[in-house]
């Protein structure tokens, strides 16, 4: 993640579970194989963001621009989870249906 150190410099520390999140994103380590997303992994990672977004800092003034960000920052991976755990109960019922041939 960019400029996270300009953020630390300030007072403001990313949990460090936050940027190994964002670490998966890094554009610029694409071709490294990474693994795949879980769905219970995912669930942590909003645990611990949930708090941030209710935090003093938060609710300042000068983080008017990051709050809504944020907030459907915690909706998407909310709605992605969502998506993985249906995802993952349809293939487990389609596994099951399959008979030897």
């Amino acid at each position: 993640m960019r400029n996270h150190k300009k953020l630390e410099k300030r007072g403001y520390h990313i949990p460090r579970l936050f940027l190994e999140f964002f670490d998966r994103a890094n554009p610029e380590s694409y071709k490294q194989t990474r693994k795949p997303f879980d769905d219970n992994e995912l669930n942590l990672h909003c645990q611990t963001l949930v708090p941030y977004a209710t935090s003093s800092w938060m609710l300042m003034a000068n983080f008017n621009w990051l709050y809504d960000i944020f907030d459907d920052f915690i909706i998407m991976i909310l709605n992605y989870v969502g998506y993985l755990q249906c995802h993952r109960n349809i293939t487990a019922a389609h596994h099951a249906l399959e008979s030897a041939i």
